[in-house]
């Protein structure tokens, strides 16, 4: 049994962690995404004004402030898994 949709894994190992449809975890794309381009972990979960908003913080706090601009990028990435995990749980 994996620890998001309570399903097995069908190469018998137990543990992996699968819900989207593209052989991936849904979670790990929009975690990857979003760390290539703040935002893009959202817009990847069909979330366009969070994602937005993401970018255009992280570009005005990243100019303005540095370390106020990567707090904004680490809660992105994270915001992205959060969610991500928990549309998985939901299926």
């Amino acid at each position: 049994m994996d620890g998001i949709n309570g399903k097995s894994d069908a190469s018998g190992g137990g543990t992996a962690f699968r819900c989207g449809a593209f052989g991936v975890s849904d979670a790990v794309l929009a975690v990857l995404a979003s760390a290539l381009f703040p935002g893009a972990g959202q817009v990847f979960e069909r979330r366009y004004v969070e994602g937005a908003l993401f970018l255009i913080a992280v570009l005005i706090w990243g100019l303005l402030f540095m370390p106020i601009g990567y707090a904004v990028y680490g809660w992105n990435v994270i915001d992205a898994l959060v969610c991500a995990v928990k549309k998985c749980r939901n299926r």
